[in-house]
């Protein structure tokens, strides 16, 4: 998988807010689950995206956290999931 290179410039630059208290101590992926692929998308369409993913991650027994991902003051911020797994595995789940 290729992130495009004006695409990665962006996610360099993207903090993370989690939204309850959360262990980073175990390797895992961060996924945006709104505006995918940095396309903006509705109001409506992000939360079908959101509760999609999130029912997907329950279903297959994933550990998931769900995490604010924005610029550094947060003013702009979009809904994301840190799930604790291995690379292969954030990189299907990116996929």
């Amino acid at each position: 998988m290729k992130i495009e290179p004006n695409l990665w410039q962006l996610y360099l630059q993207v903090y993370f807010q989690p939204i309850q208290p959360i262990r980073f101590d175990t390797r895992g992926a961060i996924l945006s689950l709104w505006n995918p692929h940095g396309k903006v998308l509705c109001e409506d369409k992000n939360q079908r995206l959101s509760r999609f993913w999130q029912g997907a991650l329950q279903r297959v027994n994933v550990p998931y956290q769900l995490l604010w991902g924005g610029d550094q003051q947060m003013q702009y911020r979009e809904l994301s999931v840190y799930i604790k797994c291995d690379l292969a595995s954030g990189l299907r789940w990116a996929a």
